[in-house]
């Protein structure tokens, strides 16, 4: 059975408190005076994921086509499917105002047609919705966290990076988020604190990458979460984990 890294680190079954228990990780909590109304937002929680990570990217100064690339790729498979034309030109985004983040969000809908076609079809999805004052909000204050938490931590070498060579024929595909100049960066924007199934994500990550030709890997000493909802970052060095327990992770959920 295939499975994506997301969906591999979902149902496994860990020991007693994870493979990497949150608690062994550095917790920094930042403040920046800012309020986020989790409750009041009126999209799922992975869209406004995947909004913060592109608008992020974008703002990065990455091309709208480099920072979108996976929406751009769904909107082919929407129009084959639905015989609907999505007018691009209608979804411009700029920056952080507003419409941006109204673009933003519609266009990270559109991710479904390209990473499950079959589901998108089953649910119907569009990507005519409308995100709310709060919703605005908290995608631009999430996005602004992250661009400040980059500027002040090390350079960022990979964005939206994949692990070629690192598959397996149990975990066939997965691509994260960040590498900087040592550490391995997962983005998280869940209403709840860090669990141990985000903790073994992150520890696929580092492993498929080091068994991968993606040479950035060969520098990566750290390992970290960082949620801009929570404006909370967990961090672990790579020397602290006990060899017998990454050699578990190769063999027993990655399948090497």
């Amino acid at each position: 059975m295939y499975y994506t890294l997301t969906q591999r680190s979902r149902m496994v079954k860990q020991p007693y408190g994870g493979y990497l228990p949150v608690r062994t990780f550095n917790k920094t909590q930042f403040d920046d005076s800012k309020k986020i109304k989790s409750d009041e937002e009126n999209i799922s929680a992975s869209l406004v994921g995947l909004a913060v990570d592109y608008l992020t990217r974008f703002c990065q100064h990455e091309s709208f086509e480099s920072a979108f690339a996976i929406s751009l790729m769904g909107i082919k498979n929407y129009q084959i499917v639905t015989h609907d034309t999505v007018d691009l030109t209608a979804l411009e985004v700029k920056g952080l105002d507003d419409a941006s983040i109204i673009n933003a969000c519609k266009l990270a809908t559109l991710d479904v047609w390209y990473r499950n076609p079959r589901a998108a079809v089953l649910a119907k999805e569009n990507y005519e919705l409308c995100p709310n004052s709060a919703t605005i909000n908290n995608i631009k204050v999430m996005v602004q966290r992250t661009l400040d938490f980059f500027e002040q931590y090390e350079p960022i070498v990979e964005n939206g990076f994949v692990m070629p060579g690192g598959y397996t024929k149990m975990v066939s595909t997965g691509d994260g988020d960040y590498l900087t100049t040592h550490t391995l960066v997962d983005l998280k924007v869940s209403k709840k604190n860090t669990t141990s199934k985000y903790t073994l994500q992150i520890a696929m990550y580092y492993l498929m990458g080091i068994h991968s030709t993606n040479q950035h890997f060969q520098q990566i000493n750290k390992l970290a979460i960082f949620n801009p909802r929570l404006n909370v970052l967990y961090i672990k060095s790579i020397d602290d984990i006990d060899t017998n327990i990454l050699s578990a992770i190769e063999c027993d959920v990655i399948g090497y």
